[in-house]
């Protein structure tokens, strides 16, 4: 996987600064301090991808994209979303007969979860200013649990939601 600095997008967006800022101190006369913001961003980017796992990003993560994931064995997982968009399809997942934790983290960003009907299932929200919304509840603020039916005994999925300034949406 190419490196972010590496990428289109990001020399795309300095090219983009660095033309805002020629219009910017040319005509408006407003002095734009272009090579601190780069190194800034550089800085933010860094920091953000030491946070999710250091620089080898596991390939539950997703920044600045939009993913679409289809569980098809359900085992202890985490996904992180950080300014971009994930959905995660655990209602076609096959169970083991033993219980698994499934963590999703969003930070500026959105999450869309599908869960199984036919499982025990437990999700425990967490939310500082987001929100993430199950079908039993809306969290803007603060924790809660939801729990569903299913077959005891036959294994269980808990749910582990926490988004901070983002959304996520649990749906049956």
């Amino acid at each position: 996987m190419d490196s972010f600095l590496f990428s289109k997008l990001f020399w795309g967006l300095v090219i983009i600064l660095v033309g805002i800022s020629f219009i910017a101190q040319g005509v408006f006369r407003i002095n734009f301090p272009v090579g601190k913001v780069v190194i800034a961003l550089i800085l933010i980017y860094l920091g953000v991808r030491m946070l999710l796992g250091g620089f080898g990003m596991k390939q539950n993560t997703t920044v600045f994209s939009d993913t679409s994931i289809t569980v098809d064995q359900l085992a202890d997982s985490k996904y992180d979303v950080v300014f971009g968009s994930q959905k995660i399809d655990l209602s076609q997942a096959v169970r083991d007969g033993e219980s698994h934790t499934v963590e999703v983290n969003v930070v500026f960003g959105e999450a869309k979860i599908t869960i199984p009907t036919n499982m025990q299932v437990k999700v425990k929200s967490s939310s500082v200013f987001g929100s993430v919304r199950t079908p039993h509840n809306s969290t803007s603020f603060g924790q809660d649990e939801y729990a569903i039916g299913g077959t005891p005994g036959a294994g269980a999925l808990l749910l582990k939601v926490n988004a901070v300034f983002g959304s996520a949406l649990v749906m049956e």
